[in-house]
Parts: structure tokens; sequence; C-alpha cells
């Protein structure tokens, strides 16, 4: 008589191995297929890092190369669109110019520069060398580009000028006749008005301004570029 035996397989597992694979958990919990793949990501994430740390940003490792990029980062910035600009009499000349009717001309101002050092030099020559001698300052023109309003303040107040500095017959008025002040500066960003930088005060007068591009094609909006020549250093007045 034949007799069928059936033997019944016990069941895996799941994530353990087989009898020939080792089986069972390590102290961690975890089986040698986990345990292997683990140890394998941990040589790859240090094998990563020892390769970042070997490369060079802007000569310096990345390590030195971040410590740097904070260090700069921390000394913070101005912005070209932070600047401020004021308009004044001089001497209590021009006397109800419309740019100083109020005090909101400055904001109308679009653009401008700001002359911080023009220095001469002149140059000498001693034996086969030459050599350079400071021999004063120059201050550049200032250009400033300001919106037009519809009273017409800036024109106006270049008109008035212009008939300050020469009369109907031809002959010439004094700089103190048709002299302004213009006071330009940079403001914080974080700080406002409490941090400004690079104030100067200049005793001026405009020295060309011209609409030009007028056309009936365009529709934007109408500003007027001006040259200011500076006549003498503020601390001269």
């Amino acid at each position: 008589m034949a007799y069928s035996t059936t033997i019944k397989k016990r069941p895996q597992r799941s994530g353990q191995l087989g009898k020939n694979g080792g089986g069972g958990l390590n102290k961690k919990g975890q089986t040698v297929e986990e345990a292997v793949l683990n140890q394998q990501a941990e040589d790859l994430s240090s094998q990563t890092t020892e390769q970042v740390q070997m490369q060079q940003w802007a000569g310096f490792s990345n390590a030195e190369a971040m410590l740097r990029y904070k260090e700069l980062y921390s000394l913070g910035h101005y912005l070209k669109a932070h600047y401020w600009v004021k308009f004044a009499p001089c001497n209590d000349n021009l006397i109800g110019l419309p740019l100083f009717t109020d005090d909101l001309a400055g904001f109308l101002v679009t653009e401008t520069s700001l002359p911080l050092i023009d220095a001469e030099f002149e140059e000498n020559k001693v034996g086969a060398y030459y050599s350079n001698v400071f021999t004063g300052i120059r201050e550049p023109d200032i250009q400033m580009t300001i919106l037009e309003t519809n009273d017409n303040r800036i024109i106006n107040s270049l008109m008035v000028i212009r008939q300050a500095m020469v009369n109907d017959d031809g002959t010439i008025n004094p700089p103190a006749d048709y002299a302004m002040e213009i006071t330009i500066g940079l403001f914080s960003k974080k700080f406002g008005f409490q941090s400004t930088a690079a104030e100067r005060n200049f005793i001026v007068a405009p020295t060309q301004a011209s609409l030009d591009g007028l056309t009936s094609k365009s529709f934007e909006i109408l500003d007027v570029p001006i040259s200011f020549k500076v006549l003498k250093p503020y601390q001269w007045k």
C-alpha cells in the first residue's frame, strides 16, 4: 500500500532570508539584506561628502567658500534705487522757483549721478622714471533725469534760471543770481534715512537740457534730462 506524504513548508517571514541566506535579525532589528543596503548607503554618503569637500569654489574648498559667502552676505549692501535728492535756493536767490514750491521735486528724479572723486595729477619725469603728483580735484557734471508734472515745474524752472543767467540786452549776471543747491545721497534699505552714505552737497547751475525724441508715436511719460555744472565746492559757500 502506497502512502502519500505532504510536506508543509513554513511560510517565510517578510524581509527574512531563507535557510541558506543566513536568516534572522541583527541587533538593530535588520535583516542581512537591509543591513547590507544600509551599509552601502552610508559608504556612498561618506564618499559623496568627501568628494564635495574636495571641490574648489573660487579657489577655496566647499567649506571655506561657504564660510566666505556667509561673511560677505552679512556685510549687507545698498541698492541703486535707494537714493534721495533735495533742491534748495542758494543764499535766498531764485525765490518762487517752481522747483522749490514743495519738497516733492526730489522724488521726481528717476536717474542721477553722484560725483565722488575726480583727482588730477601732474606727471613729472625724474631721470628715466615718471612720477605723478596730485594737483587738485575736479567736480564732474551731475547728470540727472526728472519727470515733468502737469504744472510744468521742471521746464518752467529751467526757463526762469535761463532768464536769471542773461539779461535781454545780452549782459551776463553773476552766479549768485542763478546758482542753486543740490544734495544727493544714499539711504539704507534696512535702516532707511537713519543710515545714509555718500551724502554730498553741491552749488550748481543747469548747463544743458533738451527734450529730444519727441514723437507722436510715443505715449511714454515725459522726463527732462539735465546736466548741472558744479560751480564750486559746497564748503566754499
